[in-house]
């Protein structure tokens, strides 16, 4: 790689190795890359303790970064919660230590209590102020000291350009102040959708907060030299809602999967069993039902031996659509050949991935599906195994057909989910090889962050990579 002046990037992600997160993967692999592109990556971040979930591992390769770890303050929001739950506590303290009522002594459930008109103000109170202390999210207790440990960072280490890696949406903010405080360039690297299409939970939002994050978004659009989004699908979207913002500052930068970490794995023995494997998250939308229904009437028919088939679900996948999964499984009679798992760590997830016979994806048919598409996803690809996409509609499933990496099916037929299963068990049984004649090397992380090299120069300094 050619040699060049070093150049100085801030990168600020809430969720960095070794967060276990999948959203960890794509500002530390940018990490990882642009040294090699004649760029000294910092990176700000939060301090282990407020990691919910670790893979140690993962700092391996980021282990020589420069990495700023900072505290996140209580939110106001926190601080409410807690004190309620210190007064609680206290009640029932004082509660349990009194002496038994006499007789006819009103007990709570006789005391009076809120009239319906006056419940329902409370209610619409409680979610006001709770939606007001989540702007733009949960963790904005985070803005203040990212902010000071920032601007002290820039100016010690005369940093030229800013990255953000969103979600968290606080990590925007942070961004965009820095950026104002230091006249350094901004790049927001907008991982999933922020507020149009971001999902933020009902109860989280009211009218004012709308149109105060409706502006936050609108003042990060104008004021980012580089937005960057993940899909094509959600660029196009932003180009609609922002006609007056120039077309060439959104930018589109797919995620990827790393040759490296892929190369370091062991080659797997064949598999003796038809082995489906999934790797993610179950939620309300992201449901595996049909899928098992599909699988059931399978056995039913006879189409494939339950003996010849092995299913495997790691991650979060406990419950999903109101459904505890393990009682979906034994009501469809699979208990003995689908399985649930705990999150892996990456590495391992790599060798699941290489393993497997036919890998799942489950792309729900919703606003945020429609313009994101799951990391896993180009991991999958660059496993380089059949990949089964139960979801015909939004950005995965287009890169499916698009790549030939693997089938596409209606989330909601489990007809065509079964066949689809039944001709890819039977191409297995064969011997046969799936065959993808697609060029998957522009996902792979080096490619991709030689791409974004060429966005963090302003244009007019002509610097070309060759």
């Amino acid at each position: 790689m050619p040699a060049q002046t070093e150049q100085k990037i801030l990168i600020i992600a809430y969720h960095f190795p070794p967060d276990n997160k999948v959203g960890a993967n794509r500002p530390a692999k940018f990490a990882k890359y642009l040294s090699r592109f004649g760029w000294r990556p910092y990176v700000l971040t939060v301090k282990e303790k407020y990691i919910e979930g670790k893979d140690n591992d993962r700092l391996k390769e980021v282990e020589d970064l420069p990495i700023f770890r900072t505290s996140v303050w209580p939110t106001p929001l926190d601080l409410l919660v807690q004190g309620r739950n210190s007064l609680v506590r206290l009640l029932r303290k004082k509660e349990n230590a009194k002496v038994p009522r006499p007789s006819g002594a009103i007990v709570p459930s006789q005391e009076k209590r809120p009239s319906g008109g006056l419940r329902s103000f409370l209610r619409s109170m409680k979610r006001y102020f709770i939606s007001i202390f989540a702007v733009p999210d949960e963790v904005n207790g985070w803005f203040v000291p990212a902010v000071w440990r920032g601007y002290w960072l820039i100016k010690k280490e005369g940093i030229g350009v800013i990255m953000t890696s969103c979600p968290p949406r606080t990590t925007t903010l942070i961004g965009l102040a820095l950026s104002k405080l230091t006249g350094a360039r901004l790049l927001t690297d907008l991982r999933d959708p922020w507020f149009l299409l971001g999902g933020k939970p009902k109860h989280l939002r009211c009218q004012l907060t709308d149109k105060v994050e409706l502006w936050l978004e609108k003042k990060i659009m104008e004021d980012s030299d580089k937005v960057i989004t993940t899909t094509e699908q959600y660029t196009h979207f932003l180009h609609a809602h922002y006609p007056r913002i120039q077309r060439d500052k959104f930018y589109t930068l797919h995620n990827g999967y790393d040759q490296e970490d892929f190369d370091g794995l062991a080659t797997p023995e064949p598999n003796k069993k038809f082995t489906l494997v999934y790797l993610g998250t179950f939620y309300f939308a992201r449901t595996p039902k049909e899928f098992l229904c599909a699988l059931s009437a399978l056995f039913k028919e006879q189409s494939i031996p339950p003996g010849e088939i092995e299913v495997n679900f790691f991650g979060n996948v406990k419950s999903a659509g109101g459904d505890q999964v393990e009682n979906l499984i034994q009501s469809y009679g699979l208990s003995g050949s689908v399985s649930l798992r705990e999150t892996l760590p990456y590495k391992q997830s790599l060798f699941q991935m290489k393993r497997s016979d036919l890998l799942l994806l489950f792309a729900p048919d919703d606003d945020e599906q429609n313009y994101a598409i799951p990391g896993k996803t180009f991991e999958y690809i660059g496993a380089g195994k059949t990949i089964l996409c139960i979801g015909d509609k939004g950005a995965t499933a287009e890169l499916i057909r698009k790549t030939g990496t693997g089938v596409v099916v209606n989330a909601s037929r489990v007809d065509e989910i079964r066949d689809a299963i039944r001709d890819l068990y039977f191409h297995w049984k064969s011997g046969r090889k799936f065959e993808s004649t697609f060029d998957r090397r522009g996902f792979e992380r080096g490619a991709l962050t030689r791409e974004l090299v060429q966005l963090l120069v302003p244009e007019e300094s002509g610097t070309v990579l060759k």
